[in-house]
């Protein structure tokens, strides 16, 4: 969700669109390839300041930490009571095939989102595809997405375990005019339109919890929650025109029918 500019990210410069595919297992935090959100908030929508120290990587997986503990932005201007976790990768990514393994983090008013973005902050018109996966609810996730800065496009997806409970394998399939969704490889949202997102995208994974006016959709805050973290086993992209860029893929399967 970028319901706001991203203040900061302004100082990231602009890369081209990946040429070729790309996958990270995690064996370790490559900082050429992701940039760590750290000093500030999105808005009044959320509870939290994104802090570097709340990502780590460690054991083949990336965590990312929600914690309880009062932090200010880097300028000064917003102190809150959580820190929260961001990463984004610094290259953009076009059509093809996105794909993560994430343990998500329960818990009412949390979000665990895995995404591609880009938007005002980077020069460009807000475009978006979301995986969101609601702490108030473990048993769905939210797909979205956003073309032009235009949103509101939401399914719940339901999905076959507790999102909290173990390593779900979480796919979008983005090609010129379609959206498709799928999870642990099987199809379960279409959209076909002229409104989906055409522009070249970073990939983001983020988890923090919401403020201001978030209740009605993240759930009410509870405050009692003093950590709580999401886990990613690895995340790829394969560009239409490609299969089986990494062993899990789902492009890798007979029967593939993309693109």
């Amino acid at each position: 969700m970028r319901p706001s500019t991203l203040t900061l990210i302004a100082v990231l410069a602009a890369s081209p669109a990946a040429a070729d595919g790309f996958f990270d297992d995690f064996d370790s935090l490559d900082r050429d390839v992701w940039y760590i959100s750290n000093g500030w908030t999105n808005g009044a929508h959320q509870n939290c300041i994104w802090k570097r120290s709340e990502i780590d990587v460690a054991g083949g997986e990336l965590t990312l930490t929600l914690k309880k503990s009062e932090v200010t932005s880097a300028d000064g201007k917003t102190t809150l009571p959580y820190r929260c976790a961001e990463l984004q990768t610094k290259t953009r990514f076009g059509y093809g095939l996105y794909e993560a393994r994430v343990r998500a983090a329960e818990g009412s008013g949390l979000n665990s989102a895995f995404f591609t973005y880009i938007g005002p902050a980077d020069g460009e018109p807000h475009d978006e595809v979301d995986v969101e996966i609601l702490g108030r609810d473990m048993m769905r996730f939210d797909s979205n997405y956003y073309s032009d800065g235009e949103g509101q496009n939401q399914g719940k997806i339901p999905l076959p375990a507790a999102a909290d409970s173990r390593m779900i394998d979480y796919a979008f399939e983005w090609t010129e005019g379609r959206i498709r969704w799928f999870v642990n490889g099987q199809l379960m949202r279409e959209v076909v339109s002229e409104d989906v997102p055409d522009q070249d995208q970073k990939i983001f994974f983020s988890l923090w919890n919401g403020g201001k006016g978030m209740d009605g959709w993240l759930g009410a805050p509870d405050d009692t929650i003093e950590q709580r973290v999401m886990k990613v086993a690895h995340v790829g992209f394969t560009p239409v025109g490609e299969r089986c860029r990494f062993a899990a893929s789902l492009s890798c399967a007979d029967g593939w029918n993309g693109w």
